[in-house]
């Protein structure tokens, strides 16, 4: 059958052959080495040692040029193999079984992960495309021994797991994103194979779930505690505390998005998990599994799978297993049911997202096209398999046939065919079962009066491509003329067919659109903004959108109402991890301290060079420069040793400079006098004198590692030191310690303690009237002024900051840090708001905004002309240029004393 308008599009070439990277074990032999040839049938002792990243090919047609996947022989004999666990020795694979029946070509055979190692099973089961019919690989079908194997391994490698520092659990969860990243598209290749959806989709599928780790191992600190009370004698927190074994079971229809999300922020939270993925589509979460093994102590992931033709199923095993602490399920209402009970009775901890019949209210007032284009994709994203797709649209009378002809137009319009054909926006449906669903619900409507506006059934299979004829394309069906009390308006359909209804006014629509014990996802469309602002708090839903639908908003939590699920989870904060961990409320005892006040503020100190000193200052340095200027060592060295004995200098030049590295010194020195113009004819020079004053200066200081870069003196001379990627250079301070402010991507962040410790910068030039401007901010005299309330919600709460300039957000930082010398005030870390908007908790943006302010009152401005020099120390005070710097010839130099080394730059 082929609806009129139709395009149905299919993979191409029907004898297409295309090589995937997936979990492969060879009944033949050993596994294969990446890029290894494959090993025929009947090569019995094939001694080629593999790593775990296998190479198969996996037919997509009936290949005429090449020899096809055998299909029709099952599964292998359950006594051909022995249930066996099977560790890696160095080569990447241990020996393993080989099959009796040598007449079986090589198939693809998947690993479970348990315990740290790859385990093969007795029997195993057939994964087949729904576009194509054809042979995806063998799963294996795990049994009640081996999932509490892997409970039992994932119970002994809690503690130690949730007891790993934050730091160690966040590089490890970074590490699996960039993993996913890597390998991202011969992944989404697989999961489209196995799931039939369009490779665009699983792509983003893969994008997610690499996020997922990324921002869960970020943001999710279980460390952190929230001090609710206090006073002389107690201290009350509040903390998370990691639940133990997380079993994640999950769908077949968003295998990726939905297994590996919850078990990335579970593993954030310092759970141990045992994922199960639907037997429908196991392989590409079994792959990933054994692609971040190596990442992991042994029984922190484990990865289960199994057919539920077995008693217990694999799911039941795991939801009645006593070491189980929480189940998360995705699924239908009535498989949560089931799985609600199994918890129930050892008090296991639920988080269920279940079933939708969302609706859709079309208002009188909205754009007919696009709001039809809008919610095509609403409603049949993933062929209308997805739990919070539309599944009933209530229109508004008066444009009723209007918005019906525009929205069946564009399900005409719609192209079916293989996933892996560009330009293919539907999928086949996922298996038989659903097909049949789907197909009962339509001809139900049919008898009880409903008409078929378009669709209306399946096809064999896009025409012209042999390989996809599994009569699982089922073409977008809208249906007219039904009400409710009719079963494709009262269950979830869970497939491309929707009905339309028609209503009179906004206080009908929300009537009939919450008169269901659903409640996972509702919408309104309207150019009436307030008015469908107002409807959307109405509806009886867990999200609710206005003028959009099935949209996933980053960092929103997600459930439903009703009989759609227990709980909220996604938005890696409050909610995760108030699902993910179990909350402890400490009242800890206070002893008496002695408060230890920080030292009063100093002024900036002041120091003015004579001169006399100035000329033979300059001889010095320009002299320095001659002799070494190719050996960094040395000129560190000497120019140190010059600024410290200069003939004539002021009396106070050393103890002020020295002064900076004390806890009772200023916060930074202002040199002026310096002899950075070069004698007449030597105009290049003003490079070795300028580069020379800060690096001898800082040397004063104790400085043992430097960040400068150097330039020629005269045209065609080399540099002193090596030219580095600008990316080296920005992640060397943070934003808004020193000019200019750069807002590095989350990536290049440096802890406090990478932070550089001094900070100089020099006036060579300024060709402005006006002097060059530095406003410095002193933590000492901000943390006075400043509320101790704030201060302390500061320390207790990250935020991330977003810049406007550039679009792009920071990680959550820590604002205020406690330093670790006696004496010092904490360190501030303050933004420009101009630029950098705050983000995060509510008290602690108001907080944060609060303290900008007061650092605005008792900030300094300094004026610097030519000969200048400014020496910060970078953990006592904030600094920050005028625009105006950009009319001077300005060097900047940083320094530490704790670093050995450093990228040598210097920025002009």
């Amino acid at each position: 059958m082929k609806g009129p308008g139709f395009q149905v599009l299919g993979h191409g070439c029907p004898c297409a052959v295309l090589c995937v990277e997936l979990p492969l074990f060879r009944l033949t032999g050993r596994p294969s080495r990446i890029g290894a040839d494959v090993p025929t049938a009947g090569r019995k002792d094939a001694a080629l040692a593999g790593a775990s990243l296998l190479t198969a090919t996996v037919m997509f047609g009936a290949a005429r040029s090449s020899r096809p996947l055998r299909r029709g022989r099952g599964a292998p004999d359950s006594g051909s193999l022995r249930t066996r666990l099977f560790a890696q020795d160095e080569s990447g694979w241990d020996a393993a079984e080989v099959a009796e029946d040598e007449s079986m070509a090589p198939l693809d055979r998947a690993p479970l992960l348990i315990d740290g190692k790859l385990a093969l099973t007795k029997t195993t089961f057939k994964v087949t495309s729904p576009a194509t019919g054809n042979l995806v690989g063998l799963a294996p079908n795990v049994s009640k021994v081996q999932i509490d194997i892997a409970v039992r391994a994932a119970h002994r490698a809690a503690e130690a797991w949730g007891a790993m520092p934050h730091s160690k659990r966040r590089d490890i969860l970074v590490a699996c994103a960039g993993l996913l990243r890597e390998k991202l598209e011969p992944l989404a290749t697989l999961q489209t194979n196995e799931s039939g959806r369009p490779i665009a989709e699983t792509r983003i599928e893969l994008m997610v779930a690499a996020a997922s780790f990324e921002n869960a191992g970020r943001l999710l600190n279980i460390e952190r505690e929230d001090c609710i009370a206090e006073d002389e004698d107690k201290r009350v927190v509040v903390r998370g505390e990691p639940v133990g074994v997380v079993a994640v079971i999950a769908p077949w229809n968003a295998p990726i998005v939905l297994g590996w999300k919850p078990t990335a922020i579970a593993l954030a939270c310092g759970n141990t998990v045992v994922l199960k993925p639907a037997p429908q589509t196991p392989l590409t979460t079994l792959r990933i599994g054994e692609l971040l093994r190596p990442l992991f102590p042994p029984g922190v992931l484990n990865v289960v799978v199994g057919t539920d033709d077995t008693s217990p199923r694999p799911g039941e095993v795991l939801t009645g297993h006593p070491l189980v602490r929480k189940v998360v399920f995705t699924g239908s209402t009535a498989n949560g049911s089931k799985v609600m009970e199994a918890c129930s009775k050892d008090f296991k901890r639920m988080l269920l997202e279940l079933g939708g019949n969302d609706a859709a209210i079309i208002r009188h007032d909205c754009d007919i096209q696009s709001t039809a284009d809008a919610l095509f994709k609403g409603t049949f994203f993933n062929n209308g398999q997805t739990c919070c797709a539309a599944k009933r649209i209530y229109v508004h009378e008066s444009i009723f046939d209007s918005f019906a002809e525009a929205f069946a137009s564009r399900c005409r319009r719609a192209v079916l065919g293989n996933g892996l054909t560009a330009g293919v926006e539907l999928g086949p449906l996922a298996n038989n079962v659903q097909l049949k669903h789907v197909t009962e619900l339509v001809e139900d409507a049919r008898k009880n009066g409903a008409r078929i506006l378009c669709g209306g059934g399946a096809i064999a299979g896009p025409p012209g491509d042999e390989s996809s004829n599994t009569g699982l394309f089922y073409l977008p069906t809208i249906v007219v003329g039904i009400i409710e009390g009719t079963r494709l308006v009262d269950e979830e359909q869970f497939g491309p067919v929707v009905p339309l209804m028609p209503f009179k006014d906004d206080a009908e629509a929300i009537r009939r659109a919450n008169a269901t014990t659903f409640g996972l996802g509702a919408s309104i469309w309207s150019s009436d903004i307030e008015t469908a602002n107002m409807l959307a708090r109405q509806l009886k839903a867990g999200t609710v959108w206005v003028n959009r639908h099935c949209e996933f908003i980053r960092n929103a939590p997600f459930g439903g109402v009703k009989s759609s699920g227990i709980g909220r989870s996604g938005d890696l904060g409050k909610n995760d991890m108030a699902e993910y961990t179990e909350v402890k409320t400490l009242v800890l005892a206070k002893a008496r301290k002695v408060v230890v006040a920080p030292l009063p503020a100093v002024p900036v100190a002041r120091v003015l060079i004579e001169d006399k000193a100035q000329v033979i200052l300059r001889q010095l340095l320009l002299k320095i420069r001659v002799q070494l200027r190719k050996d960094a060592d040395a000129f560190e060295a000497a120019t140190r040793e010059a600024v410290r004995t200069f003939p004539f200098q002021p009396m106070n030049f050393r103890a002020a400079i020295e002064s900076l590295a004390k806890p009772d010194g200023p916060p930074c020195v202002l040199v002026s006098g310096l002899p950075v113009k070069p004698p007449s004819g030597q105009d290049g020079a003003a490079y070795s004198v300028s580069e020379a004053l800060l690096i001898g200066t800082l040397g004063l200081l104790g400085a043992r590692a430097f960040a400068y870069e150097s330039g020629p003196s005269r045209p065609g001379e080399e540099a002193l030191v090596r030219e580095l990627d600008p990316i080296e250079a920005v992640g060397m301070h943070r934003p808004g310690r020193c000019w200019p402010p750069f807002e590095a991507p989350r990536r290049y962040f440096r802890p406090e303690e990478q932070v550089a410790e001094f900070v100089a910068s020099i006036c060579a030039r300024s060709d402005s009237e006006k002097s060059v401007s530095v406003t410095i901010v002193d933590f000492t005299r901000l943390c006075d002024a400043a509320s101790v309330e704030d201060l302390d919600c500061l320390r207790q709460s990250p935020l991330a900051f977003f810049d406007k300039e550039s679009g792009r957000r920071s990680e959550r930082v820590t604002v205020v840090c406690d330093s670790q010398v006696v004496g010092m005030p904490p360190i501030v870390d303050l933004r420009s708001l101009d630029r950098f908007e705050p983000e995060g908790d509510a008290a602690a943006v108001a907080a944060y905004n609060r303290v900008c302010e007061v650092a605005g009152g008792i900030c300094e401005s300094l004026e610097l002309n030519s000969g200048d020099m400014v020496i910060f120390n970078n953990k006592r005070c904030l600094h920050s240029w005028s625009v105006g710097v950009r009319t001077a010839c300005l060097y900047t130099a940083y320094a530490s004393r704790a670093a050995m080394s450093w990228p040598n730059r210097l920025t002009q």
